[in-house]
């Protein structure tokens, strides 16, 4: 589904590296994919995005870092940057999943951590399974336990 889709390069799973943990940057591209071509949302084109640290992006993702921008997926920080090269936790890989399942965001004001309401949302769905613990997602997320994730996600649109 993951290559099939255009969420991944990769065809085999040695190429893929489930196991290595994935950045930002690469990040956009998997859920942008995901949300363009699987769960068939479109981009604001009119939303702009200036990051401050895009020009040290890998120039094949600069594209889906926009798009992922346009689709309401990823802001950016306050201070203007994307965080490029920075891994993303299982907290904000799952937040950014279920954003993009849901339409939209839950409630993020005031909770900590911030993807709370989704880890209970997700729960609720089967998405994540019963016996998972909010603590272990701080930790940064493997491009397999994104998979995992956007499969059961892919599953619950049929």
């Amino acid at each position: 589904m993951m290559y099939a889709n255009g969420l991944t390069k990769y065809n085999t799973t040695k190429s893929f590296q489930p196991q290595n943990f994935i950045t930002r940057e690469q990040a956009a591209k998997f859920f942008a994919q995901f949300a363009m071509k699987v769960m068939l949302r479109t981009r604001d084109t009119k939303k702009t995005a200036t990051f401050t640290d895009l020009k040290i992006a890998d120039p094949t993702l600069r594209a889906s870092i926009l798009d992922s921008f346009q689709l309401g997926i990823f802001k950016g920080y306050p201070d203007g940057s994307f965080k490029v090269r920075n891994n993303m936790t299982q907290g904000e890989g799952l937040a950014v999943a279920m954003r993009i399942y849901l339409g939209g965001k839950l409630s993020e004001t005031n909770i900590r951590p911030r993807y709370k309401n989704y880890f209970t949302k997700a729960k609720t769905l089967g998405i994540i399974n019963s016996t998972e613990n909010i603590n272990d997602y701080n930790d940064k997320v493997t491009r397999e336990k994104l998979g995992i994730i956007i499969y059961r996600i892919s599953l619950l649109k049929k």
